[in-house]
């Protein structure tokens, strides 16, 4: 008789580093005294590490796999990302990671008055914007084009949908009577949900969905997770 025996092997670590901004409209700014905390692919803590005065950090990751960073600090909303990373430590580019403040998300909410959830205390939001893409292709300005025809929703943990909300191209305020993304190409998601969940988006041609995709996002407890943006394939 051959007997197995089974044991648990420590995963293999890689360095995460990057600058925090602390603001998309502005990434040339570093959020300083941020506290900056890793998970693995089960939502197991790994490791925690504080930004410094520009900004920069350096945490542990569990290599090869999904990871889960949150960022959170004073007059900030905590903010989650999700990714994947090698084998080998990665440096993550310019402008990629960033914060709101909580004046910023008080301006968001205002933008999105009257969207389910949005006025209620400690709700998650999954918010960004849809961009067209073609993969393996640049182009000049180094944005693609803004998918207006797009529509979104998430799958909480526990299975809930939550649908997205939608501004109109005249005001930039929410459109109660919208269901696509419209000349903004934005989508924000408001409610009682954080941990992981699933993004879906998706567009329409001639009114009939047409293409759907789907991202892994991090939702701190009362917090923000930003997709700027979520790619979908140009259509063919």
């Amino acid at each position: 008789m051959i007997l197995l025996l089974a044991c648990s092997q420590e995963p293999d670590l890689v360095t995460l580093s990057g600058v925090v901004a602390g603001s998309r409209e502005d990434d040339d700014v570093g959020a300083s005294e941020i506290l900056v905390e890793t998970l693995g692919p089960t939502y197991e803590a790994v490791d925690d590490a504080a930004t410094d005065g520009r900004g920069y950090f350096e945490v542990q990751v569990i290599g090869s796999t999904l990871m889960y960073v949150t960022f959170s600090g004073d007059d900030f909303a905590a903010t989650g990302f999700t990714g994947v990373v090698g084998a080998e430590d990665y440096a993550v580019d310019d402008g990629i990671l960033f914060m709101k403040t909580d004046d910023e998300v008080a301006a968001l909410d205002a933008q999105y008055a009257g969207c389910p959830y949005v006025e209620e205390e400690g709700v998650g939001l999954v918010e960004g914007e849809v961009r067209y893409h073609l993969p393996g292709y640049e182009v000049d300005d180094g944005e693609w084009p803004l998918a207006g025809n797009a529509y979104a929703w998430l799958t909480d943990e526990g299975g809930t949908t939550w649908d997205a909300c939608y501004l109109d191209g005249e005001t930039g305020l929410y459109d109660p009577d919208a269901e696509v993304t419209g000349d903004t190409g934005r989508i924000a998601i408001f409610g009682a949900f954080s941990g992981p969940a699933t993004l879906t988006v998706g567009y329409e041609i001639e009114g009939e969905p047409y293409y759907a995709t789907e991202y892994m996002v991090h939702v701190p407890e009362g917090g923000i997770a930003p997709i700027y943006p979520a790619y979908v394939p140009l259509p063919g």
